[in-house]
């Protein structure tokens, strides 16, 4: 498979304890990662010879590494039941495929419908929301979006902290807004 390089494995559980979610798995043409907090999916351009299932993480690290952003990454899952990366140097490297009783938690059931008429969409800048977050202290936000979003689609998003989670350097009182973005599209 080939695929975009990105930090795919932001999304992956860190820990080992959680075996399946510190892999990734290859299904229906797509890597998917997920810590059980936040899931990414990234569609891939498959092979003949790939085969479905858990990727190893150091698979994933390998063909990163490997890989540049205008190639891409290169993986092939399948081979004597192993995954083959790309390796920085252009060799091949077999990793041992995860357990096949390692279970990969059911992501299509917290897979929202992806749809014009079920959503509305808001546009922001991930880095600005980032530094306004560290500005407050906050590492879990609540972000309140204008009810009446499609009369003013250029409303400003109030952010707050959520004090009573993880945010001990966080004051109860701060307040961030975040300025609309606007697009094209």
């Amino acid at each position: 498979m080939n695929y975009p390089k990105t930090q795919l494995l932001k999304a992956a559980a860190k820990e080992d304890g959680r075996y399946a979610m510190h892999n990734v798995l290859f299904e229906d043409g797509k890597l998917i990662a997920t810590n059980g907090k936040i899931l990414a999916l990234l569609p891939v351009t498959e092979a003949d010879d790939d085969v479905p299932g858990l990727i190893p993480r150091q698979a994933v690290e390998l063909a990163h590494r490997g890989g540049t952003p205008v190639k891409g990454c290169r993986m092939v899952s399948g081979i004597n039941g192993n995954v083959r990366a790309q390796n920085k140097d252009g060799s091949l490297v077999d990793v041992t495929r995860p357990d096949e009783d390692a279970e990969f938690p059911k992501w299509r059931q917290v897979m929202p419908e992806v749809s014009e008429s079920t959503h509305f969409s808001v546009m922001f800048n991930v880095s600005l929301l980032h530094d306004l977050c560290l500005a407050m202290g906050a590492t879990t936000i609540r972000m309140k979006i204008s009810k009446d979003l499609k009369a003013y689609p250029n409303s400003p998003i109030l952010v707050t902290p959520l004090t009573n989670i993880d945010c001990e350097n966080a004051s109860k009182d701060a307040i961030g807004v975040l300025m609309p973005i606007t697009s094209d599209e």
